[in-house]
C-alpha cells in the first residue's frame, strides 16, 4: 500500500490479491470485507478517516470488498458506483460484458414493451420502446431458466457447451439465428442436458438490462470461443 494523495487519508492498493489457493484467497477477501465494514464504513469521515482505493483486475474482488466501483475502459470512467448499482443496473455494453456475466442478444423492437429476438416475440419491462428499431439488450445467465415446456417469454435453443462446476453447470445455448445464451442451472439440473440436446429458456420480462446505444463495444473473446474457432477449423 501506497499513499495515493497528499496526505494519509488516502491509501492504494495496486493489484489483485496474490493467491493461487482459491479457498484461500476468498477467505481473504470475505475478512478484508468484514474489516472494512466494522472499520471503515465506507471511507472518508469514519472511524479511521481513510479511503482505500483498490486497484484490480478480479471483478469478484471488487464485487465483494468495495463500497463504490469505478469500472475503467480505455483510461476513463466507464460506470461509478456501489456494486449492486453496477452489476444490476450497467449503463453500457462494455460494464455489462466486464463485470460478471452475460449475454447481449441482438433484438428489434416490436412493440413499447415487445422485442423480437430469433424470430420469437418477448415482453420486456421497465423500458418504453419505438417498434421497428434495432435494440441490444444483457441478461445475467443467473436470471434465465430451463423451460419444461412452450410459453410466454421462451426461447427455443440448442446446447451448444457444458461446463460441470460442480453446484452448477454453465450452459452455453444456441439460438436459431446462431446467437449464444449463457445459463447458469444448479444442480441437479431439471432436464438431462448433453451436447445439441432442444432446450427451452424462460428469459424474465424483467430481467433483461438495456445499455447506452453510444458505447457499444464488440464482445470480448473468450477462451470458448477460440476453442470453438479451432473446432470448426479442424472440422
Amino acid at each position: 500500500a501506497r499513499k495515493a494523495g497528499r496526505d494519509n487519508y488516502t491509501k492504494l492498493f495496486n493489484g489483485d490479491l496474490p493467491f493461487n489457493d482459491q479457498t484461500v484467497k476468498d477467505t481473504l477477501t470475505e475478512m478484508t470485507k468484514i474489516i472494512n465494514d466494522k472499520y471503515v464504513a465506507g471511507g472518508i469521515d469514519t472511524a479511521l478517516g481513510i479511503t482505500f482505493v483498490f486497484v484490480t483486475h478480479d471483478q469478484g474482488e471488487a464485487l465483494v470488498m468495495s463500497d463504490r466501483i469505478a469500472v475503467m475502459n480505455a483510461g476513463r470512467i466507464e460506470q461509478l458506483g456501489p456494486p449492486r448499482e453496477i452489476y444490476a443496473h450497467p449503463r453500457t455494453r462494455f460494464v455489462a460484458d466486464f463485470i460478471g456475466a452475460s449475454t447481449v442478444l441482438r433484438a428489434r423492437a416490436a412493440g413499447a414493451d415487445r422485442v423480437t429476438v430469433s424470430g420469437t416475440p418477448l415482453r420486456v419491462a421497465g423500458v418504453t420502446l419505438q417498434p421497428g428499431t434495432e435494440v441490444e439488450l444483457a441478461i445475467r445467465p443467473e436470471r434465465v431458466r430451463l423451460a419444461p415446456a412452450p410459453g410466454d417469454n421462451v426461447l427455443d435453443a440448442r446446447v451448444d457447451g457444458l461446463v460441470y462446476q460442480g453446484a452448477q453447470t454453465e450452459l452455453t445455448a444456441r439460438l436459431a439465428d446462431g446467437q449464444r445464451v449463457l445459463v447458469f442451472v444448479t444442480e441437479p439440473s431439471p432436464v438431462p442436458l448433453a451436447a445439441d440436446y432442444a432446450v427451452r429458456l424462460y428469459l424474465p420480462a424483467d430481467a433483461f438490462i438495456f445499455v447506452s446505444p453510444g458505447f457499444f463495444f464488440p464482445r470480448k473473446r473468450t477462451f470458448a470461443d477460440d476453442v470453438r474457432a479451432e473446432i470448426e477449423i479442424l472440422a
